[in-house]
């Protein structure tokens, strides 16, 4: 069933007719729609965290703009250059 779900999510986010731009961020509002049903937690609304994530972004811009990386991703496995 994940797979199929995966499947799905990808298909609406990959749909440029709809989303009429890949330089423009997806608003959490859509991201949690009916259609996608995506469960998010909006850091935002607890000002600590908020801090906390902002401040993490802001050193691995900087860290990764040293390093001349383009893009990066983080996940709870690992660090993953891109380019």
């Amino acid at each position: 069933m994940l797979p199929t779900r995966a499947a799905k999510i990808a298909e609406i986010l990959g749909d440029a007719s709809r989303w009429h731009s890949h330089g423009r961020g997806i608003s959490m509002r859509a991201l949690s729609s009916s259609d996608l049903k995506l469960k998010i937690k909006d850091f935002g609304a607890n000002n600590e965290l908020n801090e906390l994530i902002r401040n993490y972004h802001g050193l691995a811009i900087d860290y990764f703009d040293r390093l001349r990386h383009r893009a990066y991703i983080h996940s709870q496995l690992s660090n993953k250059r891109l380019a």
